[in-house]
């Protein structure tokens, strides 16, 4: 009785914990427009087949397959605004961790929950960068169940296969990849098929291959009808096209390993390798028969196949990371020592209330550098509440331009508004018209060509991730910044009269009563935080980064004294005042901003900062052996500051050109700062250009292939540039 009170605890306390993963802050952009899809598709009765959220590819064919998703997260947002669609994950958290520990009960006859408890919580943390309220979500917990009702109809009664039916007919109306599983319960069938054969049994009366065969003739039962059998081939055709997503890269690109996720994967990936080979102790033949006998050779066989799914893309990593732990704590429960049995639960449920409280403090989030934190609300540095309040101002039904990522909110929020582009990728907007968007975000010139075509009345933009266009369209007299707050910046069309400072900070979206209620009662004590960030410094850096450096010098002088800021705040009026001081041929100026580097080395004279401005400050004045000075002494502080070694590369290039004599040795540097700096950023594309095309023209193509390989047409080069690329590759990857 004891027992089992304490196993119901442990369960409980799991439950809880995955409850409150789900509940977080609202920062996916694509919830927005999945929330107005779901209420157009409500007001219409009807799924849309064509697209009527933009006015560039209005019309076209939509084959929008997760329809019931997109309601069931508009009627979670009418109960308690739009921050509530996080409670929607975390009902199917709680779902997810019930179908584990079902899994986990077909394994074995002992109820102890203790390891259990450990291992899934630890999935949980693992899978809680993926666990965001979006459509994937759906497919964690399908796939999970795909394989429980699998477990079932083997150990308990063969009907059960036929819940696969209804279970596909869901999956096939909530996310695109609904073919997950029909992969899954082929695999699962052919798995039984070899057995039955093996055995000598009838293969064709067994009901699990009737019941996959009926399961994926379900499909049909969906707005598209039989165009959902062959539909699959289109999204995985879409996968392979897109590469404008960075999630979508599979383990050979640099950036899969940019996430701690990524590691933890590859260790699970060791662990459930080790238990496989070696549960029986090293009779690795005997550990092998029981997990293929005992657990389930169908079981191992989708757990391959989600090792697969996991080095494919970043994103998929929650698959296997999710449907191994059961697997996982079957193997801990076996290595550790019997006289563990009683101390484990205890330490179970501490591990448990510990990471709940860990959750719902956010310290969670914190100690794993998440950009997430805990609650229902909806985060104000994400989204763009003021830009779409400013939006009222203007006739926003005008032709306009922006980027993909922004404007989720504003559909949401205008039900009239169409967009220019947003985040339904290829499903609506093919893959030339993403690169069209990305060649004119960073070529003006292709901005102002496209313009002439389209006649944009307003622009906006995400702030910090368009720096080049946004500083070209403040430097455009035709164009007018009226608005900019940290998440967005908006330019219309109008002549500029005078520059203004119209950096705001940003707004709030009102949290319901429910949501307000639900946060209290998962954290009482929890109060709302407050960052620590400078509206004033944040001001002074958008304005220095767009070359607006009066209004950027006006914002730091209104900077409070913080020795932080200060510092900071020192080092970018070096920079500005020299940049000044050399466009009105002022000394005064340049002194001044020698001046102001200086104070901040002796500030803090350990920082880097300091040390990279002055160098900044002497290579623009001519000065490169001062300036490489300055840059190394920055290196000795950052050693991975790629920027300075960038400039080291720049001064060696100038000396070059002033000492030609001595340019062997200079250009020898260059390539030896540019590789360093290439080996710490390796998704520098600018680096891969700049190395690949150089070794390229000294007819060093061994050298060159491994950055030429990296490299297509770049929207940030001109013309030339981009056929140097091209010249190159065909010479030194065709040989």
């Amino acid at each position: 009785m004891k027992g089992s009170l304490i196993n119901n605890a442990i369960f409980f306390i799991v439950l809880l914990v995955a409850c409150s993963l789900g509940l977080k802050e609202l920062i996916e952009p694509d919830l927005w427009w999945y929330m107005r899809t779901g209420e157009w598709i409500l007001e219409n009765a009807q799924v849309p087949s064509t697209d009527f959220l933009s006015y560039t590819h209005f019309g076209a064919e939509w084959i929008n397959v997760k329809w019931l998703y997109e309601v069931l997260i508009y009627a979670f947002s009418k109960i308690g605004g739009p921050e509530f669609v996080s409670v929607f994950q975390s009902i199917v958290n709680i779902l997810i961790a019930w179908t584990l520990y079902e899994v986990y009960k077909q394994f074995t006859s002992a109820r102890k929950t203790g390891v259990w408890a450990f291992v899934t919580i630890t999935a949980f943390a693992i899978c809680s960068y993926r666990i965001t309220a979006r459509p994937e979500t759906i497919s964690h917990l399908f796939s999970l169940l795909t394989i429980l009702i699998y477990l079932f109809g083997k150990n308990k009664n063969a009907k059960w296969f036929f819940w696969w039916i209804p279970l596909q007919i869901l999956w096939t109306n909530l996310h695109e990849a609904y073919a997950t599983g029909i992969i899954l319960m082929i695999s699962l069938s052919a798995w039984e098929c070899y057995l039955a054969y093996k055995q000598k049994r009838p293969i064709l009366k067994a009901p699990i291959v009737y019941s996959a065969g009926l399961a994926t003739l379900a499909i049909c039962i969906n707005p598209r009808g039989y165009q959902m059998l062959l539909h699959p081939f289109e999204i995985f055709n879409q996968l392979n096209t897109n590469k404008f997503t960075t999630e979508l890269l599979n383990y050979q690109s640099p950036i899969y390993w940019n996430k701690w996720q990524s590691y933890a994967f590859i260790v699970s990936i060791a662990l459930f390798v080790f238990f496989l080979l070696f549960s029986n102790g090293r009779q690795i033949k005997n550990s092998l028969n029981n997990a293929f006998t005992n657990l389930s050779g169908g079981y191992i066989l989708i757990l391959f196949l989600f090792i697969y799914l996991g080095l494919s893309a970043q994103r998929n990593i929650p698959f296997f990371i999710l449907a191994v732990s059961p697997f996982l704590a079957i193997g801990f429960a076996k290595v550790l020592p019997k006289k563990t049995d009683k101390i484990i639960p205890i330490v179970a449920l501490l591990v448990g209330v510990v990471s709940y409280c860990l959750v719902v403090s956010g310290q969670f989030y914190s100690l794993t550098n998440s950009k997430y934190n805990f609650g229902l609300k909806v985060d104000t540095y994400s989204n763009p509440i003021g830009l779409g309040n400013e939006l009222q101002e203007l006739d926003y039904k005008q032709a306009h331009f922006s980027d993909y990522l922004t404007s989720s909110y504003i559909l949401w929020k205008y039900k009239d508004y169409q967009s220019f582009i947003d985040l339904r990728d290829l499903d609506i907007f093919p893959a030339s018209f993403f690169e069209e968007v990305l060649m004119v975000s960073q070529n003006y010139k292709a901005f102002k060509e496209l313009d002439e075509i389209n006649n944009f009345q307003y622009v906006y933009l995400k702030r910090l991730d368009f720096t080049p266009l946004i500083s070209n369209l403040n430097a455009d007299s035709n164009w007018t910044m009226v608005f900019v707050d940290p998440i967005a910046c908006l330019f219309i069309k109008q002549k500029k009269l005078s520059t203004i400072d119209v950096f705001k900070a940003p707004e709030k979206l009102e949290t319901s009563n429910l949501s307000a209620a639900v946060n209290f009662i998962f954290n009482p004590i929890r109060k709302e935080e407050s960052f620590s960030i400078n509206i004033d410094f944040m001001a002074a850096s958008f304005y220095d980064a767009i070359s607006d450096y009066e209004l950027a010098l006006n914002r730091l002088k209104k900077l409070n004294s913080n020795a932080e800021f200060e510092y900071r705040s020192l080092c970018m009026q070096g920079r500005i005042l020299t940049e000044l001081g050399l466009n009105a041929k002022s000394d005064s100026l340049l002194a001044e901003g020698f001046a102001r580097t200086s104070k901040a080395k002796k500030l803090f004279p350990k920082k880097s900062q300091a040390y990279y401005t002055a160098g900044l400050q002497f290579y623009k004045q001519g000065l490169l052996i001062e300036a490489i000075t300055d840059f190394k002494l920055c290196l000795k502080r950052d050693k991975k500051n790629t920027d300075a070694l960038n400039q080291l590369a720049l001064c060696q290039n100038a000396l070059a050109q002033i000492d030609p004599k001595n340019s062997a040795i200079y250009i020898a540097d260059w390539f030896k700062y540019m590789e360093q700096a290439y080996e710490i950023d390796p998704n520098n594309l600018m680096f891969a250009y700049q190395l690949g095309v150089s070794y390229c023209d000294r007819n060093k193509c061994e050298e060159a292939k491994k950055y030429l390989e990296k490299l297509g047409e770049l929207p940030f080069l001109d013309k030339a540039e981009n056929a140097s690329i091209m010249r190159c590759k065909k010479k030194c990857l065709s040989e």
